[in-house]
């Protein structure tokens, strides 16, 4: 299993960066926190856990990058098989 660096490890970076305002220094956690993060789709995974966390959770901005910032395996969770479960709960 290989990756790009430019059709798969770039946009990743830059869709996290972008969608959840981060620094340098704020990627570097998520990244060393989550390391798989760097592997995940945009489309079937970082965007519909990230989109979900803000709607579900009615979270601003800056809180849903708290969250991930404090928690960046959060990340990893499939939101039918694992976040929705256990938010209903």
């Amino acid at each position: 299993l290989s990756y790009s660096v430019d059709a798969n490890l770039a946009p990743t970076i830059e869709y996290l960066q972008s969608r959840l305002s981060l620094s340098e220094a704020e990627l570097k956690k998520i990244v060393l926190g989550s390391p798989p993060v760097l592997s995940f789709s945009i489309d079937n995974n970082l965007a519909p856990t990230i989109d979900w966390l803000k709607s579900k959770l009615s979270l601003s901005d800056t809180e849903l990058k708290k969250i991930v910032l404090g928690n960046p395996s959060v990340l990893k969770y499939n939101v039918d098989a694992n976040l929705a479960p256990k938010l209903s709960w």
